[in-house]
């Protein structure tokens, strides 16, 4: 499993694993293609209701990936401040 933040922290290391993992070649990745974003959509504000109806469920994923060994990172864990 991949966590999107911790592979764009370091990219080239995470990639190199990747590569490692699947025994293939490593490859120099243009620093150019590195800083694309082809996931990102447009940005929207988070309804105020949103984090509410979602806690347990968030909580509850992060408590399944934790017991399966995987590392949560902090930022999942602290409520994303909601815009007015």
């Amino acid at each position: 499993m991949l966590i999107y933040e911790e592979l764009h922290q370091d990219q080239r290391g995470t990639l190199q694993e990747i590569e490692q993992f699947l025994g293939i070649p490593a490859f120099d990745y243009p620093q150019a293609i590195l800083e694309q974003r082809f996931t990102e959509s447009v940005k929207h504000k988070m309804p105020g209701f949103f984090p509410t109806l979602v806690r347990e469920d968030v909580m509850r994923i992060c408590d399944e990936l934790t017991s399966e060994g995987y590392h949560i990172p902090d930022r999942w864990m602290t409520p994303a401040p909601v815009e007015a």
